[in-house]
């Protein structure tokens, strides 16, 4: 009987210790790997709003922040509808309760060009703190528990964040600093053009370490990225990738350093390319697609050792105009590369090493949106948000089919769902530009 109880206590424990070692946070916008995917187990293969919806809560207002995870706790950043507000909220991930919400700046947080407002950059934690970034320059370091740390702007010292549609990209926490890109343009003042940069800041005071000016000869609005920088490891060391409209560039994670340029890959110099897709890297491959749909996406191999890579040099290059993303950004995982066609509204699976197309998913619908936010990955699914608010869960594999299908209401072309699926602790979560969702299996 002893042995019985003492088998079966030893049954639930190693239950417990396989369900702890596979329960992930989501401590960024593109997840623990820096890809899209995570390596949590029993996810659900349904989203319904009936039978496995954990919780859901109203948010303040619109953003395109991806919810950020990390125990207990999610965070999202938003524009307040009410107060005109830039705040950083934060909810139980067990029930969805508000446990607190701090301003973190007022001001212009309208939208802009009817899509884009000044929470689209997705806050990132260590843990330990919770760092926001807003489309006005403000950045600032939380307390897990709401309370401001340190706070100031980037345009203060730096410039106006000139950019067509507002400034998006996500701050990056890395090791032992926080990486922040300002891909603009040159502003309207010609005898002072502005330059972009790559900026180290300290994570306790936040207090600048260094700042890594990036030249590029783009022009206008080509020069502007909406990407968030992407750490990859190459030979032992961590560099960083970042993008405008016209090159790739990898950077020493240290230093700043720019180590290796590819492009360009923007033919003669057009001036409305704006980056939107960040890069991302796998099997010894970095990807990046050039800016806007009918362009390429190219993969380059990370052992070039040569400080200029021509676009002639990638290891391979797709140029099948159905393909390319304008604003979603691959998803590297179980060792296949999944790109979303914003033109076709397909799901394309593509193998990394030649570039050839293994399946293709049509999800092209009359009456619904395009998709906008990134891919997301788990447990050998996909999950996918169109813009009018529905969201998928996908078969990832052998074959690539829709598991299931949930319309929220909640979305339009115009203020649409962009906000890409983060997954954690066994929750997914889908953020509309009302509502904050947590499923479960």
């Amino acid at each position: 009987m002893a042995l019985s109880r003492v088998a079966s206590f030893a049954f639930v424990a190693c239950v417990l210790f396989v369900s702890v070692a596979h329960a992930e946070n989501w401590p960024n916008w593109r997840g623990p790997n820096y890809d899209g995917s995570t390596t949590e187990t029993n996810l659900p293969d349904t989203l319904n709003l009936e039978k496995n919806l954990a919780w859901k809560v109203s948010v303040p207002g619109r953003g395109g922040a991806t919810p950020i995870i990390w125990g207990d706790k999610v965070f999202i950043s938003s524009a307040d509808d009410k107060t005109k507000d830039l705040v950083a909220v934060c909810y139980d991930r067990k029930d969805g309760k508000e446990l607190w919400k701090t301003k973190i700046a007022s001001g212009d947080n309208s939208p802009r060009n009817g899509r884009n407002n000044m929470a689209s950059p997705s806050p990132v934690t260590d843990g330990e703190g919770v760092y926001y970034l807003y489309g006005t320059g403000d950045v600032a370091k939380l307390t897990m528990d709401g309370k401001i740390v340190w706070q100031q702007n980037v345009t203060k010292d730096n410039g106006p964040l000139t950019i067509n549609w507002g400034y998006g990209s996500s701050p990056l926490l890395f090791k032992d600093k926080m990486y922040i890109t300002v891909l603009r343009n040159h502003g309207d003042d010609k005898s002072k053009p502005l330059d972009s940069y790559l900026m180290a800041l300290k994570p306790s005071d936040g207090s600048v370490i260094w700042k890594h000016v990036r030249p590029s000869d783009a022009v206008q609005e080509t020069l502007e990225t909406y990407a968030t920088p992407m750490p990859v490891e190459v030979n032992g060391k961590w560099q960083l990738l970042i993008n405008d409209g016209e090159y790739m560039t990898g950077h020493d994670a240290d230093s700043g350093e720019e180590l290796w340029r590819f492009g360009s890959y923007t033919p003669g110099k057009q001036p409305d390319r704006r980056m939107v897709v960040s890069p991302i890297a796998g099997g010894g491959k970095c990807y990046c697609t050039a800016a806007k749909t009918a362009s390429p996406i190219y993969a380059v191999n990370l052992d070039k050792t040569s400080k200029i890579i021509k676009t002639s040099e990638a290891a391979w290059v797709d140029e099948d105009p159905q393909s390319q993303p304008d604003c979603t950004t691959p998803l590297y995982y179980n060792n296949a590369l999944y790109v979303m066609s914003d033109k076709k509204s397909e799901l394309i699976k593509v193998d990394p090493k030649t570039g050839k197309k293994l399946l293709g998913l049509d999800l092209k619908v009359k009456g619904k949106g395009v998709f906008r936010a990134s891919p997301a990955a788990g447990d050998g699914k996909i999950y996918l948000v169109r813009v009018t608010g529905e969201a998928y869960v996908i078969s990832a594999g052998d074959e690539l089919k829709v598991l299931s299908e949930v319309a929220t209401g909640e979305g339009s072309e115009a203020i649409g769902a962009v906000s890409s699926v983060a997954i954690s602790q066994g929750n997914v979560f889908v953020r509309t530009p009302k509502t904050l969702y947590c499923f479960k299996k």
